[in-house]
């Protein structure tokens, strides 16, 4: 029976026009994405370092004299400044010769111990601009010592501004892609409410049903998601070749950074946006139950994801609405969300345990719910009897 409404549900899901459209516009996305990012100049070493060493002339020029001529704080941020500039010149002497290679790591870890020295100086007499942020050098350092773990080489000309992939899912992290998911689900219920079937009598729970109407929506979803990330690697295989999924990737993790490869990445993403899409779709039951319309589904539903944020900007940071920041798992692996909201324990697997919990919620409260509307009626039965 459960076989034969799954099949059911499956067959009007695969006529459903709208949601073959959404799939479509999320196929599309990564490819297209790859194919624009592209056409765009890509930084690489060689840019990187070469602004690094322009900004310490500049910095040397304007305050190198009230450095040297200061007090001590400021004589030993002079002599830090001096040794770092020696070692950034010496990565840029390596990138030149060709040899991005074992020297050039050591290099670059050195380089980061001393700014972070620096910082615990505090930087005395040097403007904020100048200053390298201390999460910045982090992800670095994580960066390079798993270069150097792994004897990875690095390419000159290789772009390290962001993978493809990583920019692409961060665009679609967090309020993009719940809207999607709650105009693909805004009629989950209210289509078979408005179009009854042979297969609204049979003989099988409201939880099954729902719980089988998830499924296929989620499997819909994930389809053309993977589908998508199969066409963006297609494009981008042919342009940097099939190992660039080993090419490492800084994440936040357990309070620090820590690099992962890009397949890793990609891993990591598919199970957040499975969880996001499992929390979504059942939220747009309940909606679709309380509301019965589906203009109603996506704008409650996204408006309830949009508080958060505003909450932030007026300044209020409630622990209560974090959970609902989860659904951004970008900024969850890069580490911002943890920073935005002052938590340090925010990382990946910390965000999918609180996803997997407001799911196992929503779906108490649909039980719950079922229950009670089950009761109610069969009073009212017994009543009119």
């Amino acid at each position: 029976m459960l076989w034969r409404y799954f099949l059911f549900e499956s067959k009007i899901l695969i006529k459903n026009r709208k949601n073959w459209f959404l799939g479509i516009v999320i196929m599309l996305f990564f490819p297209l994405f790859v194919l624009y990012t592209n056409q765009t100049p890509a930084e690489n070493l060689r840019d990187i370092k070469a602004a690094e060493a322009n900004s310490n002339s500049i910095l040397f020029k304007s305050y190198g004299d009230d450095l040297q001529e200061g007090d001590s704080e400021k004589q030993a941020m002079y002599d830090i400044l001096t040794r770092q500039s020696t070692l950034v010149n010496f990565q840029r002497f390596y990138i030149m010769e060709g040899e991005v290679t074992e020297d050039y790591v050591a290099n670059g870890l050195e380089l980061n111990e001393l700014r972070l020295e620096a910082h615990e100086l505090g930087y005395p007499g040097v403007p904020q601009h100048f200053i390298v942020p201390k999460d910045e050098i982090l992800k670095e350092d994580a960066f390079l010592r798993f270069i150097q773990k792994e004897k990875l080489t690095l390419d000159s000309n290789k772009f390290l501004a962001e993978p493809h992939f990583v920019s692409a899912l961060a665009l679609l992290s967090g309020l993009p892609f719940v809207f999607f998911v709650l105009i693909s689900g805004s009629e989950i219920i209210v289509y078979e409410q408005r179009h009854q079937t042979v297969m609204s009598g049979f003989p099988i729970s409201f939880m099954h049903k729902i719980n089988i109407k998830v499924l296929i929506h989620f499997i819909q979803t994930m389809v053309f998601l993977v589908l998508g990330l199969l066409l963006g690697h297609y494009f981008l295989s042919k342009e940097f070749g099939t190992g660039y999924l080993t090419d490492p990737v800084v994440i936040y993790r357990n309070g620090g950074y820590d690099a992962v490869v890009i397949f890793d990445y990609l891993l990591y993403a598919l199970v957040a946006l499975a969880a996001i899409t499992l929390v979504v779709l059942y939220l747009s039951i309940l909606l679709n139950i309380l509301f019965k319309n589906a203009f109603a589904n996506v704008l409650v539903g996204f408006s309830l994801f949009l508080v958060p944020n505003l909450l932030l900007v007026w300044g209020v940071n409630s622990a209560i609405f974090h959970p609902l920041k989860y659904i951004d798992f970008s900024s969850v692996l890069s580490g911002t969300l943890a920073k935005q909201l002052e938590t340090a324990q925010i990382d990946f697997w910390y965000s999918i345990l609180w996803l997997v919990a407001l799911c196992a919620l929503l779906i108490f409260i649909l039980f719950v719910k079922n229950k009670l509307g089950y009761r109610q009626t069969q009073r009212t039965l017994s009543r009119s009897v």
